[in-house]
């Protein structure tokens, strides 16, 4: 996901690109309200 790597918030929250389920769910890539969430960071 091309856009993950683009996102600023996304290269400060290493946990982000480490957590399974955010790779595994485009809707949280797609979603910027999902980016705003501390808990789909975790």
């Amino acid at each position: 996901a091309p856009e993950a790597k683009a996102a600023p918030e996304a290269k400060a929250a290493p946990e982000a690109k480490a957590a399974p389920e955010a790779k595994a769910a485009p809707e949280a890539k797609a979603a910027p309200e999902a980016k705003a969430a501390p808990e789909a960071k975790k």
